[in-house]
């Protein structure tokens, strides 16, 4: 995710230390940390020249790809899983979006406050591995942002709460399929063993997001499933949906 990663390090010798701004995928396990920028710390250990391998059998053989063949189909199958992931993704957050819209109900303030603390403490961290040392810039630039961050926590809880109220209504429950097939899809996107993204998940406690990002799929699949069935057009994001998160909002909310 760092598309200017080799002028990053061009000249660079022995024993220096970079600093490589990155953009984290849109598939990170960690659904607060997609789309966020980070900064990786590096320290260049050796330089080495070498010469770029001739693309052939023999090269998707040490790859373990067999074939050149193989290795095309490989690549241009990555790149479709993108492609698809990200129109999924977008589609998702518009269905979302417009459920909110038609469903009112009230939050409770003290858990946007922890979710609006949270998002501004992340946003703080960041400006400090930015190189923001002045406690009247930080301060000032934490002002401006805690109006964005408070409009998005309040989004994130009236549709974690709206989510799970629709889930249990129908019963949409996240099984341990649902969680297995969701490691299978990080590890072939990371071409990476599922062991190691179920490492990965346990370091970062990962599970209980993990589980509300596929509740939350799931939910917003039946929301569309459900306006189709009804012969809606789903290009307009499901005003059936909508009907249907109305009356379960009307069921009560507490």
């Amino acid at each position: 995710p760092c598309p200017d990663l080799a002028e990053k390090f061009k000249g660079a010798k022995k024993g220096d230390f970079i600093v490589v701004k990155v953009t984290l995928p849109q598939e990170h396990p960690n659904p607060e940390l997609r789309g966020r920028e980070a900064d990786v710390e590096v320290t260049v250990k050796s330089v080495e020249h070498g010469k770029a391998p001739e693309l052939n059998d023999a090269f998707a053989e040490s790859i373990g790809l067999g074939t050149l063949e193989n290795l095309r189909q490989t690549v241009r199958s990555k790149l479709m899983r993108d492609a698809i992931l990200g129109a999924r993704q977008k589609e998702e957050e518009e269905i979302i979006d417009k459920l909110l819209d038609q469903v009112s109900f009230d939050v409770p303030q003290d858990l946007v406050d922890a979710e609006t603390n949270a998002l501004v403490e992340q946003q703080r961290a960041h400006l400090l591995r930015t190189g923001v040392k002045s406690d009247d810039a930080m301060e000032a630039q934490m002002k401006a942002y805690r109006p964005e961050a408070a409009k998005e926590a309040t989004k994130k809880v009236r549709w974690s709460i709206l989510c799970q109220k629709v889930a249990a209504k129908e019963n949409i429950q996240v099984t341990n399929d649902d969680l297995a097939a969701q490691v299978e899809a990080l590890a072939q996107n990371y071409n990476t063993t599922p062991a190691k993204i179920i490492q990965r998940i346990r370091e970062f406690d990962g599970i209980g997001p993990m589980m509300a990002e596929i509740l939350s799929i799931k939910v917003v699949q039946f929301v569309a499933n459900s306006a189709k069935g009804r012969g809606d057009d789903t290009g307009s994001t499901n005003v059936a949906a909508a009907a249907s998160a109305k009356d379960i909002a009307a069921d009560g909310h507490e």
